[in-house]
């Protein structure tokens, strides 16, 4: 977004973002973000209340999957929704800091991915 910076993010990172991350979070949430891996997030203390979201369900969410049903399911619920720049900086000569393994991470993100399409993470 205007005013946010990206300082050597590796490409394969910055096409995931653009072409399949924020396309499928905007189509699922029906709001346009700019950036749904930034992983900075503030929530009302309603929204943890929220019998419809119901975020404290014990094995419901693994690895990164409430931070992305929350992306989703947030503004889907017409809670007020507010993206700010931020920098997101990796070091130019050096491996990049992540805690996501290239293929099971990556697979992970995509099973995550379709199970909000599918609304699987949804309270019953």
């Amino acid at each position: 977004m205007k005013g946010g910076v990206a300082i050597n993010t590796p490409k394969i990172r910055e096409i995931a973002i653009k072409l399949i991350h924020v396309p499928i979070i905007n189509k699922f949430a029906k709001f346009k973000y700019t950036d749904t891996t930034n992983g900075f997030r503030a929530h009302n203390i309603k929204v943890f209340k929220d019998e419809r979201i119901q975020p404290f369900r014990y094995g419901t969410f693994p690895t990164y999957a409430l931070i992305h049903y929350l992306t989703v399911i947030v503004p889907q619920l017409e809670y007020p929704v507010t993206e700010i720049p931020v920098l997101r900086q990796y070091p130019a000569n050096a491996k990049t800091p992540t805690r996501i393994s290239p293929l099971k991470g990556n697979l992970d993100l995509l099973k995550i991915l379709w199970k909000l399409g599918r609304k699987k993470y949804n309270p019953k």
